[in-house]
């Protein structure tokens, strides 16, 4: 399916829901380039504020432009600023040490900042799992502009019966049936389940 088109007002839509953490982002990524310049004695980006904000800049534009294109990617936009800071806090660090070239500490940064980022992302998804996480209740009512008895007939029911998985309530004063709809959580018992992680079972 062909992904749609990212309209003027669709940009502001993302950039508004994700504020929060992007303004965490520009904060993050502003930190790593005032501790690189304080570790380095101002030879990370130079003197004034001309090198810092360009660095600044060109990780708030890439961070924007995957929040942007990627809206649901909030691991990778996380991890993009903390690469970011974690990556200016080792420049500035070589930097200080005055003993290694500055071609090498480019070549350093164009490889440890990739790795940094993927390192960050898997470190986040694997903790995810691990956060303890409330049950999450869903309710949604739907109107229908028909009958209680039309609509019984369409779900093959009757007030106050059960057939399989679909239970029906009595009708109250408003002519409205309550409807359940029950479903099993996939065990070993009722088959649903893979007996080992990677496998199913064999269906017919």
């Amino acid at each position: 399916m062909a992904r749609s088109p990212l309209t003027p007002a669709a940009a502001v839509y993302r950039l508004v829901t994700l504020r929060r953490l992007t303004l965490l982002g520009i904060i993050l990524i502003t930190l790593g380039a005032w501790a690189a310049q304080a570790l380095s004695g101002g030879q990370a980006y130079g003197a004034g504020w001309g090198g810092s904000l360009f660095v600044v800049g060109l990780c708030v534009a890439l961070l924007v432009w995957h929040n942007l294109v990627f809206p649901a990617g909030w691991i990778e936009a996380l991890s993009l600023p903390l690469a970011a800071m974690t990556c200016q806090i080792a420049l500035g660090g070589l930097l200080a040490t005055g003993v290694i070239p500055g071609a090498v500490i480019g070549l350093i940064m164009m490889v440890l900042f990739p790795c940094t980022v993927g390192a960050i992302a898997s470190l986040i998804g694997a903790s995810f799992d691990k956060i303890p996480k409330g049950e999450i209740t869903r309710t949604a009512r739907v109107h229908l502009d028909v009958s209680a008895a039309e609509f019984m007939g369409w779900e093959h029911l009757c007030a106050g019966e059960t057939t399989g998985l679909r239970r029906a309530g009595e009708e109250n004063a408003d002519g409205l049936v309550p409807i359940w709809h029950d479903f099993d959580c996939p065990t070993e018992e009722n088959g649903f389940a893979a007996s080992a992680p990677g496998q199913s079972p064999d269906r017919a």
